[in-house]
């Protein structure tokens, strides 16, 4: 029920704000006194004493509040996390009010060390809550296989652990450390999904009310001892919890009662007033010997619409026998197979005095396929009486129809997807061009392409890449309008043709970026094909005519130049063409070709990042880093050429050479400073796929004399999501050599205790875009700390990365952290100047 409570902070306020919250102590709930309290309500009724408002709180179940945020019945959703789903629908504060986790709790004598030992078992958790639908997706991406119960608070969670009724519950980390020992659970080791606590309100409203809750926050947040962390400091010291009372109801059955024993009397009640108005005389047996011989359907009504005639076919076609036909009229016969209407509607023939009715009509019954039929309907007079009647004859023309139109359709449509093919859309864009000239109106043209799909058919098999063809084109067609049409263009590539998007660009521009965006974030949507959890993203490229191009030829070209722009950009970008992007893609195939001879040409040289120990204040190894220093245009950045690379082949000599390189060097600093000195090297997608690989680096083991344990090979978590099992093989079978696997840029993707105990890690490095914002960021600081005692239950080393300040070195020493690599120690080396600090190194110890 919803119910708003509230207070006065001002004599004259000028609005009243309703705020919605769902019962999790300590951050919202209603005490004894069903007064709302926690520590959101305390920042804000301060904020709202400072804004002149007048608040009203409703607090109920979760799943309630959201659809109240959605409608408007609240103004702002208090703590909520953020999702690209919610995303479409609300707008989020910048500002948190703290940061929590996924924590999993458990019921006594079950206990769970890691993520994969919850298979098979019932979990509890909060109905549409951020924890429990992060917790869904990782079983479904782990093939974690456990049964999931909703529930309407976190309350109701660990009552239902506490009963026995599931084995385990997911609830937030601050709500489990308040509320725990009230209930006879367990906290286990398995925590997941760092975020930060929220306001949210509805889609471009009240978009104020997020602005002066951020500047508060803001404000408070950079003052050491301000009222935020007076209100944060004294309540997560608390313990306290609000009861939901349960309420049981049993109307519902009396009503199913009742409404069966009526529906019983109706039904007996009718078939009893049912009599027979008729019989047939002899002549009319003997025409129904005859037509019955017909194999279509012929049926005749009287002036008052009674069937009075029906052959076997009409029997067979109605699913009525003959007995049940001549207690029917031709209206009550509409009624009970309304898709039917327009083959036994005879009113133009009986009232309109015409002397014959020809149509074809097509039919589509209930679970059913579509039907065709030639119809004919003439009037008739029985000799008996003066009335006039309607003779029908229904030729079934199904099978005609669908061959003509199956031959139409194969000529313009796309044998897998059933999409429109290229030449359908080529006429459509023609049509569409001519329209937007004339009118003076918009439309665009959006050019998408699937991002890495030949990884998918190369390991897992052209049936499979079939299948995630078909549901990609289903999801592209599902945001778009009925005005719009979805095309496959060929392979991988489909494009979408928006039609009428405004008479301004500008309007234009953002309906149709509005479209890509949704289309965008249904596509990346993680599937199951086939036993294989797949995730793709794709590249779209946006053209607007006559705005960027003038005929269909120049749109489609100037689209798919977006396109690639977009792939350009880092994969899963929307992007819209610009005129300077005939010249970049222009370039971006000359460096393209020249990349391929760069080697041969002594173009490329590696530098070495060191890796800096604050414990032992020792350089213990070096980071390989590929500069390419063109003849013409000096320094090309790595962010350019390696996506050029990662599109051909070459990324696999680049690869080879940076190897047998760093080989090289790693064998004369071992030889000077010590066997201890290791080389951290960067594998790309190709590589990892690549059975050349593993091969490789056994042959520069052997023989530059190394040991496998000087070597580290680095990957990225978007890598290993590309193809998760083959990424885990390759490098099972390193490890076992005895190379050591470090995973970049740690934090940006689903990580999670049972994920990293999945792959035979040894090393995280935490991205740099959580070490920028430290120290003074509290939620990347929250963050940072979960990542270093993850790793520190796992018994993995930690590396932070993009150090730049001493500020941040004592950060993570404090933390536990004692390996760093950033330009606040040094810069990437050549080798010679790296030869030089190893020197300096030397001679200090």
């Amino acid at each position: 029920m919803l119910a708003f409570v509230g207070h006065l902070f001002a004599a004259n306020s000028d609005r009243v704000i309703r705020i919605g919250g769902s019962p999790m102590p300590p951050l919202v709930y209603l005490d004894t006194n069903d007064q709302v309290a926690g520590i959101i309500p305390q920042l804000v009724d301060q904020i709202a004493k400072e804004s002149n408002w007048k608040v009203l709180w409703s607090v109920d179940s979760w799943a309630k509040q959201l659809e109240r945020l959605e409608s408007g019945e609240i103004d702002i959703m208090s703590g909520i996390g953020y999702s690209v789903e919610r995303a479409i629908k609300f707008d989020f504060s910048e500002q948190s009010v703290l940061s929590v986790w996924g924590q999993l709790y458990t019921k006594p004598g079950y206990q769970v060390a890691n993520f994969l030992e919850v298979d098979n078992k019932s979990i509890g958790i909060l109905n549409n809550g951020i924890s429990g639908l992060r917790f869904i997706e990782l079983c479904k991406k782990f093939g974690v296989d456990c049964h999931i119960k909703n529930y309407d608070s976190f309350r109701d969670v660990f009552k239902a652990i506490h009963s026995g009724e599931v084995d385990a519950g997911v609830v937030n980390s601050h709500y489990g450390f308040v509320v725990e020992n009230e209930f006879n659970v367990i906290r286990s080791d398995v925590m997941f999904n760092p975020f930060p606590v929220l306001f949210a309100t509805k889609k471009d409203r009240n978009k104020h009310l997020l602005d002066k809750l951020d500047s508060t926050l803001g404000k408070w947040k950079n003052t050491e001892d301000s009222y935020y962390y007076i209100v944060t400091d004294s309540w997560l010291t608390q313990r306290k919890s609000s009861p939901i009372a349960k309420w049981l109801r049993y109307l519902l059955t009396i009503f199913i009662i009742a409404t069966i024993i009526t529906a019983i009397i109706v039904f007996i009640l009718r078939g009893e007033v049912r009599r027979r108005t008729f019989e047939l005389n002899r002549s009319e047996e003997q025409l129904k010997q005859i037509i019955d011989l017909v194999p279509h359907a012929i049926f005749a009504s009287d002036q008052k619409g009674h069937i009075i005639l029906a052959n076997k076919e009409t029997v067979k076609l109605f699913e009525k026998t003959l007995e049940e036909l001549k207690h029917l009229t031709i209206e009550q016969l509409i009624e009970i197979h309304p898709y039917y209407s327009k083959l036994l509607n005879d009113e133009r023939v009986r009232y309109h005095q015409k002397s014959e009715l020809r149509q074809e009509i097509s039919v589509c019954p209930i679970n059913k396929e579509m039907k065709f039929y030639d119809v004919a309907k003439v009037p008739f007079v029985k000799k008996d009486d003066c009335e006039e009647g309607v003779v029908s004859v229904a030729v079934d023309i199904t099978e005609q129809k669908l061959s003509q139109d199956k031959i139409a359709h194969m000529a313009k449509h796309d044998d897998l997807t059933g999409l429109p093919n290229r030449s359908f859309l080529m006429d459509r864009l023609e049509q569409s061009l001519l329209l937007a000239k004339r009118h003076k109106r918009f439309g665009a043209v959006m050019f998408i392409d699937m991002d890495l799909f030949k990884n998918i058919n190369d390991t897992m098999g052209h049936s499979v890449g079939d299948e995630l063809l078909k549901i990609t084109a289903k999801r592209i067609d599902l945001h778009c309008r009925t005005s719009d049409t979805v095309s496959r263009f060929g392979g991988d590539e489909f494009v979408v043709l928006l039609n009428e998007l405004g008479y301004e660009y500008d309007a234009a521009k953002q309906n149709a970026k509005s479209i890509a965006k949704k289309i965008q974030a249904e596509v990346i949507k993680e599937v199951e094909i086939g036993g294989n959890n797949i995730s793709i993203s794709i590249s779209q490229g946006l053209v607007f005519f006559p705005f960027d191009a003038t005929n269909t030829e120049q749109i489609i070209k100037r689209a798919d130049l977006a396109m690639y722009h977009a792939k350009l950009l880092g994969r899963n970008k929307v992007v819209t063409f610009h005129p300077q992007m005939e010249q970049r893609i222009n370039r971006q195939e000359r460096l393209k070709t020249e990349l391929k001879s760069s080697i041969k040409e002594q173009q490329l040289e590696v530098l070495y990042q060191p890796q800096y120990n604050i414990k032992t204040n020792q350089i213990e190894g070096a980071e390989a880093l590929l500069r390419w220093y063109h003849p013409f245009e000096d320094f090309i950045s790595p962010m350019e050429f390696i996506p050029l690379a990662e599109e051909s082949d070459t990324i696999l000599a680049l690869g080879e050479f940076v190897l047998s390189e760093s080989f090289s060097q790693l064998l004369n600093w071992q030889k000077s400073f010590g066997q201890q000195f290791y080389i951290t090297v960067n594998l790309s997608a190709r590589q990892i796929a690549s059975d050349l690989l593993i091969p490789f680096i056994d042959n520069l083991i052997k023989h530059a004399d190394l040991s496998y344990h000087s070597l580290e090979l680095e990957v990225t978590e978007s890598l290993l999501m590309m193809d998760m099992e083959r990424a885990v093989d390759v490098l099972s079978q390193l490890k076992k050599r005895g190379i050591k696997i470090s995973l970049d840029d740690f934090g940006t993707g689903y990580s999670s205790l049972s994920y990293l105990k999945k792959l035979p890690l040894d090393k995280l490095k935490i991205d740099k875009s959580f070490v920028n914002d430290i120290p003074g960021d509290h939620d990347s600081e929250a963050i940072a700390r979960t990542i270093i005692s993850m790793a520190s239950e796992l018994g993995l080393e930690v590396v932070a990365e993009g150090i730049e300040s001493e500020a941040q070195v004592e950060f993570f020493r404090e933390q536990g952290c004692y390996l760093f690599q950033g330009f606040y120690f040094s810069q990437p080396c050549t080798v010679a100047e790296l030869n030089r600090a190893l020197i300096k190194q030397k001679n200090q110890a």
